[in-house]
């Protein structure tokens, strides 16, 4: 079975790490190809089995405008540019399925290169297509109920199959998309994809990480607990291991220099240090969510929360109910709720009761989709 992964991914890498989870798995059952359209971090790892093509990269500003910052081109010309190249990678690599991240649940600004690749893969005989898309959408667009019903009329035109990567104990699809009953095409929960984690006993070191996805928009959340170090360390006892991300840039921890605060860009195996510290203090995204989850360690929720961008926050929300994390506003975050947070954080219940095994039950319902038919 031959596999075209598609992504494109603008404000964080989630969308990119979660399709680079299920492409390590397809390996297994035959080539792989990867497009990938967003900026792609020199510290991902990608299994050297996987044929990784790169479109010319355009990023979302949080107005929701295209930006290229690497050439003087215009968005549009970069645009027309990377539909050609879409189709050239699909008509070379004749690929049995293709699996799309996101569109038509996002990723309007690039549904003409999408759709081109669609029908491409569609002159191939038997081939098949299918949407993977996460647990949450975004629900505050101007115009919800009319672009709900868009979804659905192009999930049904150009999708044989819908993955969506959650357990639908936790939260069901039809949460945040208003037009479930409207699709007319199989829809099929896999569990949640999460990172490789090797379950262990392990001593928890007295410390708190904090993280923010990629860091491009977590940077407030990011100084100010680096900023309020001290006064945690002095009232709680614990050290401070920031992962700043890849994508958080320069001068955001200017001053802030203190005995047992240390600031780094990425570490590998994030799951395996959560699982060796006393608290979790970070953003919502989905990848977070599952190594929270997965590593059991207590946790601080701080969403990210901009207009038109509710996904995090639903989901902490969700946590929070559950009485599995401690959810705080970044609008309101100071040094003493911190505090009060860390200690109330220990005391929550860490039992997993969510389904994380969402890469291989995607892997499977792919395969006997290329099967049976």
């Amino acid at each position: 079975m031959r596999t075209l992964f598609y992504v494109h991914h603008s404000l964080g890498i989630g969308h990119l790490v979660r399709i680079l989870q299920l492409a390590d798995a397809f390996v297994e059952l035959g080539p792989v190809c990867l497009i990938s359209g967003g900026e792609f971090p020199e510290t991902l790892k990608i299994n050297k089995k996987i044929i990784l093509k790169r479109l010319p990269p355009l990023d979302m500003r949080l107005d929701g405008r295209l930006e290229n910052t690497n050439s003087n081109s215009s968005p549009e010309m970069i645009l027309a540019e990377r539909s050609g190249l879409t189709t050239k990678i699909s008509a070379d690599f004749k690929p049995d399925v293709l699996i799309v991240e996101m569109f038509p649940f996002g990723r309007k600004k690039f549904r003409n290169e999408i759709i081109s690749l669609i029908r491409q893969v569609r002159s191939e005989p038997n081939s098949r297509i299918l949407c993977s898309v996460r647990d949450i959408l975004v629900t505050e667009r101007r115009n919800q109920s009319e672009f709900d019903r868009l979804v659905a009329r192009r999930l049904n035109k150009y999708f044989d199959v819908v993955l969506v990567h959650a357990d639908s104990r936790f939260v069901g699809l039809e949460k945040t998309y208003s037009a479930y009953g409207d699709i007319n095409i199989p829809v099929h929960y896999t569990g949640y994809i999460s990172r490789p984690f090797l379950a262990q006993e392990n001593t928890r070191e007295q410390r708190i990480i904090v993280s923010a996805g990629g860091g491009r928009v977590g940077r407030t959340l990011l100084r100010t607990a680096a900023q309020s170090f001290a006064r945690i360390k002095a009232e709680t006892g614990l050290d401070m291991l920031i992962i700043a991300g890849p994508l958080a840039g320069n001068g955001l921890f200017d001053g802030t220099d203190c005995p047992g605060l240390t600031i780094v860009p990425f570490v590998r195996g994030l799951p395996q240090v959560l699982a060796r510290s006393q608290v979790s203090l970070s953003q919502c995204g989905y990848n977070t969510f599952t190594d929270i989850l997965q590593s059991r360690v207590p946790s601080i929720l701080v969403p990210f929360a901009a207009e038109n961008e509710n996904e995090q926050y639903f989901r902490a929300k969700l946590l929070q109910e559950s009485g599995r994390a401690i959810l705080l506003r970044e609008s309101a975050l100071t040094t003493r709720c911190l505090i009060k947070a860390i200690f109330r954080a220990q005391e929550t219940d860490t039992t997993c009761r969510i389904n994380l095994d969402g890469v291989e039950k995607s892997r499977q319902i792919v395969h006997g989709l290329h099967v049976h038919g």
